[in-house]
């Protein structure tokens, strides 16, 4: 008797654990289809639960500065990047493009970095209730390149 309880109780268990984690997965499959398609600004604004109006990707400097994020000069993973019109590399040529660095690599005299964000290349999840995210990989400029090409933000003191 106690053997036949014990696969009972073993069999619940299972079963249970195996509906939860059908829920879970519904629950995500139904998030995705719900989530919309998000602009890079979108994007970064979920991300931080910003709720006004930004305008494009390349006016979010002072955006950024009034919620107490700090410009920096080199990129660094986490920050958030805002890349110009003039930035090139696909970058729409009057909106700019802004998203999260996820890495950087110090190439001598250039950077590579992915960057982490909606409407841009890369295979798309759902993520910040936008869903169209992706890492755009292997973007490799000169580190020469100024306020008039890209700027890095980062939350908190410098």
């Amino acid at each position: 008797m106690k053997k036949g309880l014990f696969n009972l109780v073993i069999a619940l268990t299972l079963e249970l654990t195996l509906v939860g984690a059908n829920v879970q997965i519904a629950s995500a499959d139904k998030a995705s289809a719900t989530a919309p398609k998000c602009s890079c600004v979108n994007y970064v604004k979920n991300k931080y639960n910003f709720r006004d109006p930004v305008g494009y990707a390349k006016n979010m400097g002072p955006y950024l500065k009034d919620r107490g994020f700090w410009k920096l000069t080199t990129p660094r993973p986490g920050e958030i990047i805002i890349m110009k019109p003039a930035f090139g590399h696909g970058v729409d040529s009057v909106a700019g493009h802004v998203g999260i660095i996820q890495s950087v690599i110090d190439q001598g005299s250039t950077w590579k970095i992915t960057v982490r964000g909606a409407s841009q290349a890369g295979s798309k999840w759902t993520e910040s209730n936008c869903n169209n995210v992706s890492f755009w990989s292997n973007i490799v400029y000169p580190k020469s390149y100024g306020d008039n090409y890209v700027e890095y933000w980062v939350k908190g003191t410098k």
